[in-house]
């Protein structure tokens, strides 16, 4: 009991409240901090077990009228508690019973949808996952799979798929396209790569320090990648969505293609291995004025494509800045009489087989330019089908890559300032790596 009750007269109480009521009017003990004294568990059982038995089935409540005898009854056993105690401490223990009951009752199968305790997995089970994912080669997803499942009346969540999955040890591998190769292609590898050994003084093999190769490749560079995944730290006021970005039509996305020249890096020389970086583009002034890109005639810059074609690659590597012009520049100890050991070896500039790069008049003009200034510069032709052969194409360009797609770009200009400053700030120990890499394609074509 909370505060003390005012004698007043109850419905189960007499008159007076004398010997002939169901109660005594001498209210419980209450204890120091006020709070109602509750009875032993015992005596709060043998309470329970009389109230039950004056309770209404269908409403679970005590009968009309019968409380006096309930409390008469509890009285005659020596409980002495009010009738608001009795209803307080019996209306405790039903609900107990009832939570209790209602905890234990087999409910999921009165539920709707993959609700309750999710299937075991069986071998039977598990073979047949195995053979569906065989059936589609491997390519099916987890939640295919519950899909396939389903057909076959077996109900599986996707998370309890994975964790099947999981627990079979499949794994998911990442395969990349590969060149298709032929018998020829792979002769025409292998003798390019044994043709690149260098004998040792025991007579063994060993491969070069590619210290006179010169690597040139192009790639286009685009304004925007399309799915590309943002990281994103909750706002102060909790939300956490991605900034939305559009272009016209995906497939006319604003690109530059560029031509790069690296090298392996020299430390003892100052040099760190990068020769050069040239766009394929032609930059003029605007001609009009256009309100709605906000083109200013005469002040805006623009950039027109240049066909790649014999002719502009021939300029580009034979004109001045550029690829000879650097290698004479940067690599200055292999010209004769520079006092090296390296003076006077061969420089070789190794392309891919496009048509620009093969064609007749390019042969005899990389020639003759390639003996000017006291150095011996060669150009030589990759095997085909092997971009694995050249730095560009196996880690250079793709390490490149990541340093311009983490800036904003809006224009075809910010891509070419972009990868000019992401071409310069690339670091020597990076492309020290990337040029070690070749090693690993070298090996797996010796050992297929």
């Amino acid at each position: 009991m909370g505060k003390r009750p005012r004698a007043t007269q109850g419905p189960e109480e007499g008159p007076e409240g004398g010997e002939g009521s169901p109660r005594s009017t001498t209210p419980p003990p209450v204890s120091d901090d006020h709070r109602r004294t509750e009875l032993p568990t015992p005596q709060q059982r043998d309470l329970v077990a009389v109230v039950a038995q004056y309770v209404n089935p269908d409403t679970k409540r005590v009968r009309h009228g019968e409380w006096p005898d309930v409390m008469a009854e509890l009285a005659a056993r020596g409980l002495h508690v009010s009738m608001r105690t009795a209803a307080r401490i019996f209306k405790k223990w039903r609900d107990h019973t009832a939570s209790v009951a209602a905890a234990a009752a087999p409910v999921g199968r009165e539920r709707r949808g993959r609700t309750g305790r999710p299937p075991r997995l069986t071998t039977e089970l598990g073979k047949r996952i195995i053979e569906l994912q065989d059936e589609h080669h491997g390519k099916a997803s987890e939640r295919k799979l519950c899909g396939l499942l389903a057909e076959e009346k077996h109900q599986v969540a996707p998370s309890t798929m994975n964790h099947w999955c999981k627990a079979m040890g499949m794994h998911v591998f990442k395969r990349p396209l590969q060149p298709s190769l032929t018998l020829n292609h792979k002769i025409q590898r292998l003798k390019f790569v044994l043709g690149q050994l260098e004998r040792g003084e025991g007579g063994e093999y060993k491969f070069p320090g590619w210290n006179q190769h010169v690597h040139v490749g192009e790639k286009w560079f685009f304004l925007k990648q399309d799915k590309q995944a943002i990281r994103l730290f909750p706002c102060p006021d909790g939300t956490n969505e991605p900034p939305r970005d559009s272009v016209p039509h995906k497939s006319q996305m604003p690109k530059v293609m560029f031509l790069s020249a690296i090298a392996m890096p020299r430390s003892e020389y100052g040099f760190d291995g990068k020769l050069g970086l040239w766009p394929f583009v032609c930059e003029r002034l605007a001609g009009r004025s256009h309100a709605a890109t906000g083109t200013v005639k005469g002040q805006t810059m623009i950039l027109d494509d240049v066909p790649v074609n014999a002719a502009t690659y021939q300029e580009i590597i034979t004109c001045e800045g550029g690829v000879m012009d650097m290698i004479r520049a940067k690599m200055w100890w292999f010209r004769e009489g520079s006092g090296k050991e390296e003076a006077g070896q061969t420089i070789f500039i190794q392309q891919d087989g496009a048509p620009a790069h093969t064609a007749t008049s390019n042969a005899e003009l990389f020639l003759q330019c390639g003996q000017e200034g006291g150095y011996n510069i060669q150009v030589v032709t990759q095997p085909a089908q092997s971009p694995d052969f050249k730095w560009n194409d196996l880690s250079f360009f793709r390490s490149l890559q990541s340093d311009v797609h983490i800036q904003t770009l809006r224009t075809r200009a910010e891509i070419l300032s972009a990868v000019r400053r992401a071409f310069e700030r690339y670091e020597q120990e990076r492309l020290e790596a990337c040029c070690l890499s070749l090693l690993t394609s070298w090996r797996g074509c010796l050992e297929a």
